[in-house]
């Protein structure tokens, strides 16, 4: 993780991107207020489009719970 971290500060560095905020600790990738409403909307449409198995496909709700769960392995692990 953390050489990813330099290699993206070196080499594709972002402008307004604080890399040093970019812990494990602290990253989330759960979406929230306005941008959340568009997450589900969209998620919804794919729904009803691009995944196929529609009957055993999460609802938005079990795929934000299973992120969640993600996160916090993620989060669990003792970076070096």
């Amino acid at each position: 993780y953390k050489s990813i971290i330099a290699h993206r500060k070196r080499f594709y560095h972002v402008g307004g991107v604080d890399y040093e905020k970019n812990l494990p600790q602290s990253i989330n990738f759960i979406p929230y207020g306005e941008l959340e409403t568009q997450y589900k909307d969209d998620y919804d449409k794919m729904l009803a489009t691009y995944i196929y198995d529609r009957d055993n496909a999460l609802r938005y709700e079990e795929l934000m719970k299973r992120i969640k769960i993600l996160i916090q392995r993620f989060r669990d692990i003792e970076w070096k």
